[in-house]
């Protein structure tokens, strides 16, 4: 017998065939992006076309120009042409492009400042972590094409200006072009954005058939939907998400065994299609002879967990049934209206403290910090290079992103979040932030699990937040653990509105967690 033998494993089956088809999704918002993208919506618009020729910059050896402007109907393309007629001969720097056009700290750069005061350049970083609500204004490099003495650059601007005027800046430092400075009028811009030609007018629109809980059920790239039923991808922050919950799969049964719970879960067939929110195997279960109402976790049964979902008709009018009381109902509408705040946060590696009552400048002078050092920022109006605001900390930096932590206040209290790390969470941190009051944190730790810390009066608790059971808070059941629908952002909603009601706050949206936060404070030690 080899020494290897019984040890190779099977070849891994094939891969699915492709799809026959590749579909063109929806159009994208009027913002001119889609899905997190800030390319031009090209694939459904033929944009109007403005010429403007004009000199932006210029030095001895080095000319900017403006070529024009392409006109969506909620963005702007700016087309720059480069003309140079000397060209270094020695190897470009560090981050450099062929010919030095993209360097941080010598090559182009470019800026407008708008007429409601916003300021956006090429240098600037996203806001970080990326807002999950709303577009963010950007000026992004879409690239460029020429050879040695000349190239066209074109750029983004991820919104219209509003009315007035504007200023267009560019300088280039490796070319000695100075700080220019050109005003402009966004009026032409704002007309030719109504000239922009929908090329599928009158197509109706319709995405592929989704799986439960896949999210928008395809994989999207650029404009395009590939049918293939899986929805792949990262989010703004550059998560990984896991992959979204299969649908249920459906095990027939002998009638005699239909309330026989399972052996790995402990649940009855009935408890696991609620917890699915499978209306068809509950319907199917029930007319099997199935018990609805007979309490499987201490007093809960799958016919009280089905009172909360639409799948009540279904349950609400059998033997023995109980229904809620209006305390009951208001109680639970609260408590969905809070997970509701939460919608489309990933929390994978985030860390997130919730405390009662302790303000933003309270929160970093417990911190054992000075309010004065760390001001309120706004990453959208000024994100820096970082996107962490005017001098902030490298996120790529894993010891500088665990020495800084976001402070928002919001309504009672203040949120503090780490996208990927675990300090707030940590004793050293709740520990003083939760001295006369109360807070709540969580970790979605990567590796797997959800750290639960609470606090109150200085004293933290750590857990690890299993699904309920007969001995679990109350909170657990009223904000869903026990359910299985809805995808992965149902499920990390479901915790950050249990931890925010555990600490006595309440939230109407989860900005304060999606951030970007109003303020980095940086902790010692």
């Amino acid at each position: 017998m080899g020494f290897f033998d019984g040890l190779d494993t099977p070849p891994a089956p094939p891969p699915p065939p492709p799809p026959e088809f590749v579909h063109l999704g929806p159009p994208p918002d009027a913002t001119g992006g889609q899905d997190g993208q800030d390319g031009p919506p090209a694939d459904w618009y033929l944009p109007a076309a403005l010429p403007d020729v004009r000199e932006l910059g210029a030095s001895r050896y080095t000319r900017v120009l403006l070529r024009g402007w392409s006109v969506w109907p909620g963005a702007v393309t700016l087309h720059l042409a480069l003309f140079r007629r000397r060209v270094r001969t020695r190897p470009p720097g560090p981050g450099q492009g062929p010919h030095g056009t993209v360097h941080p700290d010598g090559g182009l750069r470019v800026g407008l400042l708008l007429p409601d005061g916003r300021r956006v350049t090429t240098l600037d970083g996203e806001p970080w972590p990326a807002a999950g609500e709303g577009r963010r204004l950007r000026l992004r490099h879409l690239g460029g094409s020429g050879a040695l003495f000349h190239e066209e650059l074109d750029l983004q601007l991820t919104a219209l200006p509003p009315e007035g005027t504007f200023r267009l800046a560019v300088a280039w430092p490796d070319e000695s072009v100075p700080e220019t400075v050109t005003t402009l009028d966004a009026a032409p811009l704002r007309a030719a954005a109504r000239e922009a030609v929908e090329v599928w007018p009158d197509v109706r629109w319709e995405e592929p058939p989704r799986r439960p809980g896949a999210g928008r059920g395809g994989v999207r790239m650029g404009g395009l939907l590939v049918s293939s039923g899986v929805l792949a991808g990262r989010s703004a922050m550059a998560r990984n998400v896991p992959a979204p919950l299969p649908p249920p799969v459906r095990v027939t049964r002998p009638s005699g065994a239909i309330d026989t719970p399972d052996e790995v879960t402990g649940h009855t067939p009935l408890w696991e299609a609620v917890a699915d929110g499978d209306a068809e195997g509950v319907a199917e279960l029930l007319a099997a002879g199935a018990q609805a109402w007979r309490p499987e976790v201490g007093p809960w049964s799958p016919g009280r967990l089905a009172l909360t979902t639409p799948l009540a008709p279904l349950v609400a009018g059998l033997p023995g049934a109980v229904p809620l009381t209006d305390e009951e109902r208001a109680a639970q509408e609260r408590a969905d209206r809070l997970i509701a705040a939460f919608a489309g946060i990933h929390g994978d590696g985030l860390g997130v403290a919730f405390v009662r009552g302790v303000g933003e400048e309270e929160a970093i002078a417990r911190l054992g910090a000075d309010p004065a050092r760390f001001p309120p920022l706004d990453p959208e109006r000024d994100p820096g290079p970082y996107g962490t605001g005017p001098g902030g900390f490298d996120p790529a930096d894993a010891g500088a992103a665990l020495r800084h932590v976001g402070v928002t206040g919001v309504d009672g209290g203040c949120v503090l979040i780490q996208p990927f790390g675990f300090r707030p969470a940590d004793e050293a941190v709740l520990g003083p932030l939760s001295a006369g009051t109360r807070a709540c944190a969580l970790f979605f730790n990567p590796k797997g699990g959800v750290h639960l810390s609470t606090a109150e009066d200085g004293t933290v608790h750590h857990d690890e937040l299993h699904g309920p059971t007969a001995e679990s808070p109350s909170g657990q059941w009223l904000y869903r653990h026990w359910q299985h629908s809805g995808g992965n952002d149902a499920y990390y909603a479901r915790r950050l509105a249990f931890a925010c009601a555990r600490a006595g706050l309440w939230l109407g949206a989860g900005r304060a967690v999606s951030g970007p936060p109003r303020r980095w404070v940086e902790l010692s030690g």
